[in-house]
This record gives structure tokens, C-alpha cells and sequence, in this order.
């Protein structure tokens, strides 16, 4: 489910649909079903699986890291820096993939100039694993 899940802006919708596919296929799995009355957060535990979201993050938080250790003359990096000229659509603007990455920089105190330490960097953006 989460295959090439860095490389695009997601929506908290997307996100929503990934988590409940997720926790029917641990439901299903394990032999549990709703009927049971087993709450989502103890099969999230008695698995051991984390959240599709939070994985999520940290596959793209690892990407933008290894596009912004990237020389300059690298096609990811000069495509994330690029601003296309033009005018946009009227309406709500599309989220875009700099964004997402940006949002998920605040919410863990991340800044630009962390990505340079590549071990110091992988293990700022990794989320908790339950182990």
C-alpha cells in the first residue's frame, strides 16, 4: 500500500482510506472482526504495526533527505527547487509534494541544515516503531 507513497502529496482523506484498508487487513488476518468489540488501538498493538500515515512520513522525510544530499546538478533536486512559471487554476490549490515535506519538518523540529549528518538525519525523522 505504501510502495512510491513518498514520492506524492497525500491527502488526510488518502490517508484516512489507507488506515482503514490497513486495520481490515489486520482485522482479517488475526481472525478478528468487528462483532468481536476488539478495539483497533489492541490489534494495532498485539501486531505490531504502526500507523500508515506515520510510515509514510518517515519514507518521505528519508527521500527529501537523499534529494537534498544530491549534487545540485541532480534532476530531483533541480525539480524540487524548480518554480514553474504560469499561472495556476482558480480555485484551492493543489497540495503539493514540498509542502507535505515541510509540514512534516515542523511537526518533528526538523530544519535544512540537519539533512547533512545522514545518520543524525535518518534517525531524527524515524518515527517510533513498536517493538
Amino acid at each position: 500500500m505504501t510502495y512510491g507513497a513518498e514520492s506524492r502529496p497525500m491527502k488526510k482523506i488518502v490517508e484516512n482510506k489507507m488506515e482503514v484498508a490497513k486495520m481490515r487487513m489486520l482485522r482479517w488476518s488475526a481472525g478478528i472482526t468487528r462483532l468481536d468489540k476488539v478495539s483497533s488501538d489492541l490489534v494495532m498493538e498485539t501486531t505490531r504495526i504502526t500507523d500508515v500515515s506515520k510510515e509514510i512520513q518517515e519514507k518521505r522525510l528519508h527521500r527529501f533527505g537523499h534529494v537534498m544530499r544530491g549534487d545540485q546538478e541532480y534532476v530531483g533536486r533541480r525539480l524540487l527547487e524548480m518554480d514553474v512559471p504560469g499561472r495556476r487554476r482558480m480555485g484551492r490549490p493543489k497540495r503539493m509534494w514540498r509542502e507535505c515535506v515541510i509540514a512534516d519538518m515542523e511537526g518533528k523540529y526538523l530544519t535544512v541544515e540537519d539533512i547533512g549528518d545522514r545518520r543524525n538525519w535518518k534517525q531524527l525523522s524515524r518515527n517510533s516503531h513498536p517493538s
